[in-house]
């Protein structure tokens, strides 16, 4: 069983993820790489978090 990485190389990035996502074509353009933003995601998502307070399920 393979585990899910939680982090890709621009390469990697660019080879198994940018062709299922879409870019601008014109306006605002991102001054942090794709990849970078797209990492920080994964680490966010890897972070256990708690409900929020208040919260009644």
């Amino acid at each position: 069983m393979s585990t899910i990485p939680t982090s890709l190389t621009e390469k990697q990035f660019d080879e198994h993820v940018r062709p299922y996502i879409s870019t601008a074509k014109r306006g605002f353009e991102c001054q942090i790489p794709l990849y970078k933003v797209f990492n920080y995601i994964l680490y966010s998502a890897r972070i256990p978090r708690g409900l929020p307070r208040g919260f009644n399920a």
